[in-house]
């Protein structure tokens, strides 16, 4: 030997000579044959690990000394193969590396070896029947690929139980991300059915963001699969089994956001109303209050507030605070919500009320009708309407005391509540017109609009929503017409 050479690590399996390593030549390759000589030269470029018996004999598939069975791997030399007491190996002899381990009880197990980072790995890729043989040739092939290319597919593979499912990236990711995003610091639990459940009331906003997952979500087939393991076939399974249209769209739209807050670089959902599904087509909802229905409804709301003996005998406990937040909504045209929640302190001396709303902070200028209601509101909580339950917070619904309304007033009982700010909406778009009737329900507009129609944020917006909460006022209290008298 020369003082140049070169060391070589063994492949593992046997050494030759019972050597750890081995010294060659390196000066010149002058002791090497032609095909020595080429993987010679390749080394300095190469990132593999040369076995040690290529070096010496490149035509052997095996070190010295070591003889290992090998078969070619077809559905009846699998099958031949014999159970023994202990379990055994067998070899391919087409993919080096790849062997068909056979145990005592018959299972027959597909794996493949190879090193990378000069460590030796085995990658399992299933057992017979389920994997066929040819699958599992073309399946380590592909596994000496990625190798070859530097991706080890072992460590990707430990990465992947790491990573987590889709349920545990909503509720340990996804949501709280979604609160310090909204500045909110509500707290949840999970239920043994696997339910989200607020500590306290929360804001629609907040509501909104497990209602389609305690509803449906959680019922999803990919509810337990690895992110990276959801893909546009799951999406589209999934997209049939909704079948209401603005409940499928919502969805979607959901998920979409929800996989933007992942590392992946597909979006499964994007992609999957690209190719396979889209959104529906849905129609606006057009149910608003009549004029007559509202008559109807003030002389249903009377009732209600003094209460009264219903037709089985029994008598109906008043419900002032309920009647109150009817008549708010009707002269706001707010949503139900930024009714329940209002406090005190957010309205100040001059009749505004400050407050967070879907499309942000609002200072909203109450009509005289809505501040007359607020007058006669004894004060007992921070809140102006506080839970019956618990005083400390917000009243959350008052469904049951709306279906009564509409039952005693014979009003169509799809109208609901929310129905009451499209009924505003629609009476300003006939006095004001649209823009004007948008700008009074708070919604937000491009900054054209903003900049030609800026005039409503002055006294006149004030004018112009008492007229149409005069409106109402009138008809609840049995139509004509109210003069204030000075």
């Amino acid at each position: 030997m020369f003082n140049n050479f070169i060391k070589f690590r063994c492949s593992g399996e046997h050494v030759v000579n019972n050597t750890p390593h081995a010294l060659l030549d390196n000066d010149y390759g002058s002791d090497l044959n032609s095909e020595q000589k080429f993987l010679w030269k390749s080394i300095p470029n190469s990132k593999d690990i040369f076995p040690i018996h290529k070096m010496l004999n490149p035509s052997s598939n095996h070190t010295k000394g070591y003889n290992m069975k090998k078969i070619r791997f077809n559905k009846n030399n699998i099958e031949n193969l014999e159970t023994k007491e202990k379990r055994y190996k067998t070899y391919s002899d087409e993919v080096r590396g790849l062997y068909v381990e056979v145990f005592p009880s018959g299972r027959k197990a597909f794996r493949v070896k190879y090193r990378a980072d000069y460590k030796s790995y085995t990658h399992s890729l299933g057992v017979y029947p389920f994997m066929i043989p040819i699958k599992a040739v073309k399946r380590a092939m592909e596994v000496l690929t990625s190798v070859s290319n530097g991706i080890n597919p072992q460590v990707d593979k430990i990465k992947k139980r790491e990573e987590l499912t889709f349920k545990e990236y909503f509720i340990e990711r996804f949501l709280p991300l979604q609160l310090d995003r909204r500045f909110s610091k509500e707290e949840f639990t999970i239920t043994d059915e696997g339910r989200i459940k607020w500590r306290t009331g929360v804001q629609k906003k907040i509501y909104n963001l497990t209602e389609g997952y305690n509803a449906h979500l959680r019922f999803a087939k990919f509810y337990n699969k690895k992110i990276s393991d959801i893909g546009v076939e799951d999406i589209t399974v999934f997209s049939k089994q909704i079948t209401r249209s603005h409940i499928h769209n919502r969805l979607m739209k959901e998920l979409s956001r929800f996989f933007n807050t992942t590392t992946l670089k597909v979006n499964p959902v994007r992609r999957a109303l690209a190719t396979d599904i889209q959104l529906r087509p849905t129609k606006a909802r057009l149910v608003k209050a009549k004029p007559d229905e509202i008559k109807a409804i003030g002389i249903a709301l009377e009732q209600i507030k003094k209460g009264y003996r219903q037709d089985n005998g029994l008598y109906y406990q008043p419900q002032p605070q309920q009647v109150n937040i009817i008549k708010i909504l009707l002269f706001e045209g707010l949503r139900p919500n930024e009714v329940y929640k209002m406090e005190w302190s957010m309205v100040n001396e001059l009749g505004v009320y400050d407050t967070d709303t879907k499309t942000g902070e609002k200072a909203i200028p109450l009509t005289r009708q809505s501040l007359k209601v607020l007058s006669e509101i004894e004060k007992k909580s921070k809140y102006v309407f506080p839970s019956p339950k618990n005083n400390n917070q917000h009243i959350k619904s008052i469904r049951k005391v709306w279906e009564k309304v509409l039952k005693l007033s014979g009003v169509n009982k799809d109208l609901r509540l929310y129905d009451l700010r499209s009924t505003f909406s629609s009476k300003a778009s006939m006095m004001f017109g649209t823009w004007a009737s948008s700008k009074l329900t708070n919604h937000t507009n491009s900054k054209i609009v903003e900049k030609h129609y800026s005039d409503l944020d002055s006294g006149e917006r004030v004018s112009r929503k008492n007229e149409v909460a005069e409106t109402f006022e009138n008809l609840l209290q049995g139509g004509g017409k109210v003069v204030q008298i000075k």
